[in-house]
């Protein structure tokens, strides 16, 4: 199969490296280039808070693409598109360059937050590029005391990360808890409870202030309560948004993301997909967003195949995983959806083994720790009619 202009990917992500490759094995011989705003090869992201971070790998080591891949591909790197023109379908680039296309996938993600409030002084990152994290790395190379602000995935695994026994690590936390947006109060309060075990100072229900420098590098966060910590590095892990300030203007709705049909397309030939599409879940029933690595993948291939007339609405389970302090924590399914929560304990009474997540008579998450034999049945029930009884039965209560 060949297209005229061919086939233009927005993003050189995992979501959009899955599209090219489903692309190609899909049959697809005509022209496909990839536009990427940073100038390293499409890389695992999921590495950016893990091993580069800690300089266990490098960025050639986290690369994505098989041997040879990416020869078949016109990449386009270190360029960012700024706006679309649907009617002519063509995007243009920061440089002036136009690009033509006969369908093109949306595939730019999402940016970390800097509230405006917040100076950008030395020492003071945010993490969501390779060369975020490598900087990272290299501030962190000599620091003593190093604030995280955020509770959420990015912040917990931060700060467990880089806790040390010579350095001091203290977590700031917006809410009530760690992580309780994204798996609710019970387990945030649990959770919270194990990074102080490995000597975090875990503060919640406080913001940043202002910061303290001293020759434009910082040297303190102030907190909302008048409290001054002293801090070698800050990191921001406070969320992110969707890139989509290139796409106003263009026609597509936008509304926190790229509102999308079941099947991912935003416009006749126009895809969005990972952490940037917004698209309605025949199992939620409701518009998700989500920013996850698996996502992603999956989403770029399930648009490719729908252009390529092989594929249907997109229903995969939202999946996420989280490492820290040794234990690995798996999420399938939405868990804000929930309603009612049963825990099943472990060995070790401070973390569980399985907690359930229900709304009316259905199974809408599961989360396990150190245990994906007990989550593979529960995958398979999330989001189904009469499944919460069956969930509970599975997990022996």
């Amino acid at each position: 199969m060949s297209a005229r202009s061919g086939a233009l990917i927005v993003g050189a992500s995992r979501a959009g490296l899955s599209a090219a490759r489903a692309l190609r094995k899909g049959g697809f011989d005509g022209r496909i280039r990839v536009v990427g705003a940073e100038r390293n090869l499409p890389y695992d992201r999921t590495a950016v808070s893990k091993g580069l971070m800690s300089g266990s790998d490098t960025i050639d080591e986290i690369g994505l693409a098989f041997p040879g891949e990416l020869d078949d591909l016109d990449l386009i790197l270190g360029h960012t598109a700024v706006s679309l023109d649907v009617e002519r379908r063509r995007v243009t680039l920061d440089d002036g360059t136009a690009l033509g296309f006969e369908v093109l996938f949306i595939a730019t993600g999402s940016a970390a937050v800097w509230p405006a409030s917040i100076p950008h002084l030395q020492g003071v990152h945010t993490l969501r590029t390779a060369d975020d994290s490598m900087a990272l790395c290299a501030d962190l190379s000599d620091a003593k005391r190093v604030v995280v602000v955020g509770g959420g995935f990015i912040g917990a695994e931060v700060a467990a990360g880089i806790k040390s026994a010579d350095v001091d690590v203290t977590m700031i936390v917006a809410g009530t808890v760690p992580l309780e947006r994204a798996l609710g109060r019970e387990f945030g309060e649990e959770w919270a409870g194990v990074h102080r075990e490995h000597g975090i100072d875990v503060r919640c229900g406080e913001y940043v202030a202002s910061l303290s420098a001293e020759f434009d590098r910082v040297s303190a966060v102030v907190l909302s309560d008048g409290t001054s910590i002293d801090a070698d590095v800050v990191v921001l892990g406070i969320g992110a948004r969707p890139v989509t300030d290139w796409l106003h203007g263009s026609g597509l709705t936008l509304s926190d993301g790229v509102v999308c049909d079941e099947n991912l397309m935003a416009a006749p030939g126009i895809y969005a997909i990972g952490d940037v599409a917004k698209w309605p879940h025949p199992k939620f029933g409701q518009l998700l967003r989500v920013e996850h690595w698996t996502n992603a993948h999956e989403q770029g291939t399930a648009a490719a195949r729908h252009y390529l007339g092989v594929g249907g609405p997109f229903e995969n389970v939202p999946y996420v995983w989280t490492d820290q302090f040794g234990y690995r924590i798996q999420v399938y399914g939405k868990t804000t959806a929930a309603d009612l929560i049963h825990r099943v304990p472990s060995a070790n009474p401070s973390v569980p083994r399985i907690v359930l997540y229900g709304s009316g008579s259905r199974l809408m998450a599961a989360l396990g720790v150190d245990d994906p034999r007990s989550l593979l049945p529960l995958r398979r029930l999330i989001a189904q009619p009469d499944s919460w009884e069956h969930a509970l039965s599975l997990v022996g209560s």
